[in-house]
């Protein structure tokens, strides 16, 4: 039942991330605007079709609750969901022609397509993924939190954003590791826990935030110009 659930809000995420892709790889829309606008549709659908219910913790499967609260080895489960899921990434990136194909587009679009790179076909394989795996942070993120409302995750694309720049990924495209963006997420982790722990509205939180992501975009464009300089 649980995995047949995980794989069912994987494939949602992956048909919605697919459907992003192939607005940015045919409609040629800017990224930025075409997620922007597709997360508006979403959400919008969301609230609609859950009719803002919330699914309470003893409405769900036992499993569901075993899940989030799983320690083998003495490590949560989702801490151990969260490395496979990252080894697997890091795999698909370095040693896979699909991967290698990526940062090949994301560093150059053109010198790519002249090489071969069948880029509409690299960008719908990209934002299928992402989608897969926002699917999969989905489900995960109604097994901790042992229960579900349409509001779950509200503005976690904006500490997705930061983590992966401070992590060293490039809003430009072409630059990024595996293990910069955990560096990142780990980091992220830390303010925000800080930030609760100093009693921190979630109003400033979002401020504070959003000054982080102006200040790794900034250090993202100085290390493109002293790139390009060298």
């Amino acid at each position: 039942m649980i995995p047949l659930l995980v794989l069912l809000g994987m494939a949602l995420g992956a048909v919605l991330g697919a459907f992003n892709g192939l607005i940015i790889a045919v409609g040629n829309v800017p990224p930025i605007i075409a997620t922007l606008g597709t997360v508006s549709v979403y959400r919008g659908l969301v609230f609609y079709f859950s009719q803002g219910n919330y699914i309470n913790a003893f409405e769900m499967p036992v499993g569901f609750k075993q899940l989030a609260k799983g320690t083998p080895f003495g490590v949560p489960n989702l801490i151990l969901i969260a490395i496979f899921v990252a080894i697997l990434v890091y795999y698909f990136l370095n040693y896979t022609r699909a991967g290698r194909d990526i940062y090949a587009v994301g560093g150059n679009q053109e010198a790519a397509r002249l090489s071969g790179v069948n880029v509409a076909r690299v960008k719908l394989l990209v934002y299928a993924i992402s989608g897969a795996l926002s699917g999969l942070a989905g489900v995960l993120l109604i097994f901790r939190l042992h229960g579900g409302i349409s509001t779950n995750g509200d503005m976690y694309e904006m500490d997705a954003i930061a983590a992966c720049v401070i992590g060293g990924t490039s809003l430009s495209g072409g630059v990024g590791t595996v293990g910069g963006t955990l560096i990142g997420i780990l980091i992220m982790g830390c303010v925000r826990t800080g930030l609760t722990l100093l009693n921190v509205s979630a109003n400033w939180q979002r401020v504070i935030i959003g000054l982080i992501i102006l200040a790794a975009v900034g250090m993202d464009l100085i290390r493109r110009r002293m790139r390009s300089e060298a």
